[in-house]
């Protein structure tokens, strides 16, 4: 996977103001409201890890629903080999829409090995200042160059709600999800009665992290692994057991590489190839959690390999861990990874 190190305060800094028209920076960056309220966007990520994610397109965000502990937001990506849209119905009935032809701030192409098929890919930074809203998203896109319409796309989103400008502005709202969406994850699936399935690879997404009294938010990417057992009729995960995660933070752009992995316990697959539970633990070592949980889930493809077996699998994650002194980190990210021979 060709990582894409975003340095979303610069790439904000174009954007000074809603139309584009004015070289005054009239609205608040991306840098500055994170500054400004930190907590919040810690609070958002950590309603994430707490919210199951919405089937559909997968959906894992800080709004629950109507129902408790759900993912009440509905992301949805469509593409047509070049131009990517993102809708992301919110649950009070807005939305929130961000295209590569309008919003694009970066968009890197590439090739994809990991699905046979899925050859090409393209990783997109959008971002979006109107109607005193910051919004913003990180995506990646793999297709079939001889069936566009034959896609996956990933990635998370974060949207501030301001009042007032650059000389003095109030932080309202703060809202943070991760999706997955293709018409490969749609309608039913076809799974094997018995044997295993192994799928491995790069995932990207979100962190919060508390340490020392100082809040960081960036990027990170790790190795998304997934045992599939047919037998017993369950998934169970793992990002960051193999190699390291590394974060890049949004702040000054620097890297660092944490050992934390996030462990995804065992979640029963439904009839029509889903998945998702609550058991979520990061392991840290040498530090010890007094708070430690998350949810993830996903579904299975609808498209089988030669063997039968599910081509890839897709999905959405958020966990969080604390110290009794208040040191902590928080992961949101999504997913989707090919079958391994095993």
């Amino acid at each position: 996977m060709e990582k894409l190190k975003l340095a979303i305060a610069a790439a904000f800094a174009t954007l000074v103001t809603a139309c584009g028209q004015d070289p005054v920076p009239t609205v608040p960056t991306v840098e500055s409201v994170q500054v400004a309220d930190p907590g919040g966007t810690q609070a958002a990520a950590n309603m994430v890890a707490d919210n199951l994610p919405y089937f559909g397109s997968l959906t894992q965000s800080s709004n629950s629903g109507s129902v408790p502990g759900i993912t009440g937001d509905r992301a949805s990506a469509a593409f047509d080999g070049q131009n990517l849209d993102l809708t992301i119905q919110r649950q009070d009935g807005s939305s929130i829409q961000l295209n590569t032809a309008d919003n694009a701030l970066q968009s890197i192409p590439g090739t994809y090995t990991g699905v046979p098929g899925l050859d090409r890919r393209r990783d997109i930074v959008m971002a979006r200042i109107a109607d005193n809203a910051v919004s913003a998203a990180v995506t990646y896109v793999n297709w079939n160059d001889s069936d566009p319409l034959d896609y996956l796309a990933a990635g998370y989103w974060m949207h501030y709600d301001f009042e007032g400008d650059a000389s003095g502005f109030t932080v309202t709202g703060t809202e943070i999800g991760a999706f997955v969406d293709g018409p490969e994850l749609d309608g039913s699936t076809s799974l094997p009665v018995d044997r295993t399935a192994s799928y491995l690879e790069a995932t990207q997404g979100f962190y919060v992290q508390n340490q020392n009294a100082r809040t960081d938010i960036g990027a990170f990417t790790a190795i998304f692994e997934l045992t599939a057992n047919f037998g017993s009729n369950t998934v169970s995960g793992c990002v960051g057991c193999t190699g390291s995660i590394e974060l890049s933070s949004f702040e000054d752009d620097s890297t660092s590489e944490s050992n934390t992995m996030l462990r995804l316990g065992p979640a029963p697959i439904g009839s029509d190839g889903s998945f998702r539970n609550q058991e979520v633990m990061l392991v840290t070592p040498g530090m010890t959690y007094s708070e430690n949980s998350g949810s993830w889930g996903g579904k299975l493809s609808n498209v089988p390999d030669a063997a039968g077996d599910p081509r890839l699998v897709a999905g959405t994650y958020g966990a969080k861990a604390a110290t009794a002194g208040g040191d902590g980190i928080t992961f949101v990210g999504a997913f989707y990874a090919g079958k391994r021979e095993q």
